[in-house]
């Protein structure tokens, strides 16, 4: 990583002075792009520790900011009723607002660190005090509006140190032990939300504890000693994955140079010209290369997969083999070296799609109006709407689907299988077409410029469990 980006507020006086100088500021918001190669390894040290201690999330349309160590997820909303839900974090972000804040903006790294060291770890002090507010007096209604979606509770929450090696730890054994517990899977989460899953699997076998020492912490341990060593292992692994990542990246060609030397050989006009006067053109460069070799697929972002989204398909249709060996032949002519060298096609059964495959849904006319509008089609992601106009999810349909991991290092390029008659599964707009695939891996490349599908621009809400919990 060769350069940090951190956030920061500039002081309300600031921004009143500028503003009483005629100079129309519009808010306080500021960014230091901090370049590594330039500082002191120390300093290095300090950025890189402030940047892995925290996620950027947008709840509501507003950027939080989810510090690890806080065990706070400011997606989660608790309340006496469902109508009188208050974010999580809001008792703490009233307190310390929500970025750190220097007097006024700066190009000194070290200032903009120190703010942020401050800032974390006063944000992970209060947190104890929410958590211990929450263990006195547990609402009664939970809301989570990211990962989960749905309700939540806010009860006893599960360690596990591995299969078979797992507790709970309970309200009444203390709000440090509730925190760090918490914490240490808001560290795990992290980890997958920031590295391949190849990379998150590698350290959790280089970090997991023994099943000896685990059963004997699990048997003698206090819970205070159990929250301890699960942060510990959490951080652990997080560090893990982010050096193996580190490593695997090492070996590919950057995402940048792949794409100017794309651009410049196979790009339309539009796309060089952007390039080199210096804009972003990240998505008109997927847009024309999924167009040119491997048409009919979507892209999803590795970072936003989960882990058990897919499994290796049991005995495969003769559709799907057929498809898998075009599109191998495609990627072997056309595709750059992922990070474990040419990419691979492989025939999946998909149970966690991403919600952008699918087409839009009209949605559920009500009394109170359209409900559901831009979810994804019922037909193949079964949904409803309740006597509440909310909706309620049923998770969905599995099916058959040839996939690329790690394609141009960044995507896993996703097509679903069409039967004997042509027919996708229901609802699912990515489905290659075999005859634009040859044998030799030559490719009917599409217009890039044609329309678009009418995607599904978000998901249901996940099937409620009794066991839900915040994490």
């Amino acid at each position: 990583m060769s350069s940090i980006d951190l956030r920061y507020l500039a002081s309300r006086e600031w921004m009143a002075s500028e503003i009483q100088a005629g100079r129309a500021i519009p808010h306080r918001r500021q960014v230091l792009s901090v370049d590594l190669g330039r500082l002191k390894p120390q300093l290095v040290k300090r950025v890189e520790a402030v940047a892995d201690a925290f996620l950027l999330l947008t709840v509501k349309k507003k950027s939080r900011v989810c510090v690890l160590d806080s065990g706070i997820d400011p997606e989660l909303s608790f309340g006496p009723t469902k109508k009188q839900l208050t974010p999580l974090d809001k008792p703490i972000i009233d307190s310390l607002g929500v970025f750190p804040e220097l007097p006024a903006p700066s190009d000194d790294p070290l200032a903009v660190v120190k703010a942020w060291e401050v800032w974390l770890r006063e944000y992970t002090e209060k947190a104890l005090k929410v958590v211990g507010d929450m263990s006195a007096n547990p609402p009664s209604v939970g809301r989570d509006e990211g990962r989960f979606g749905g309700s939540v509770t806010w009860d006893s929450v599960g360690v596990s140190f591995g299969e078979g090696l797992a507790t709970q730890i309970s309200l009444d054994q203390g709000a440090e032990a509730i925190r760090d517990v918490r914490a240490g899977k808001l560290w795990l989460w992290a980890a997958n939300v920031r590295f391949s899953s190849e990379s998150v699997a590698a350290a959790r076998e280089a970090t997991d504890l023994p099943p000896s020492v685990a059963n004997e912490l699990l048997e003698e341990g206090s819970a205070r000693d159990l929250a301890a060593v699960y942060i510990e292992q959490s951080k652990k692994r997080f560090l893990a994955a982010k050096a193996h990542d580190l490593a695997r990246r090492a070996k590919v060609d950057d995402f940048e140079v792949e794409m100017k030397q794309w651009a410049e050989k196979h790009g339309s006009d539009r796309l060089r010209l952007g390039i080199e006067d210096g804009y972003r053109m990240n998505s008109r460069y997927l847009t024309e290369r999924i167009a040119a070799e491997a048409p009919g697929m979507y892209a999803m972002p590795a970072s936003a997969s989960r882990e058990d989204w897919a499994s290796k398909a049991s005995s495969p249709s003769g559709e799907a083999l057929r498809l898998r060996r075009r599109i191998a032949a495609a990627m072997s002519r056309n595709a750059p070296p992922n990070l474990d060298g040419q990419p691979q096609a492989e025939i999946v059964s998909v149970k966690k799609p991403p919600h952008e495959i699918y087409y839009t849904d009209s949605g559920v006319e009500t009394e109170d109006g359209i409900v559901g509008e831009g979810l994804p089609s019922r037909a193949g992601w079964p949904w409803h709407v309740t006597f509440e106009n909310e909706v309620k999810g049923l998770g969905p349909k599995p099916f058959e689907a040839v996939v690329v991991k790690h394609w141009l290092g960044r995507f896993h390029l996703i097509g679903a299988v069409a039967d004997e008659h042509g027919n996708g599964p229901p609802g699912i707009w990515a489905l290659p077409d075999i005859d634009r695939y040859g044998d030799d891996g030559v490719v009917t490349a599409v217009d890039p410029d044609e329309l678009p599908p009418n995607a599904a621009r978000r998901k249901p809400p996940e099937p409620e469990r009794e066991d839900d919990i915040p994490f």
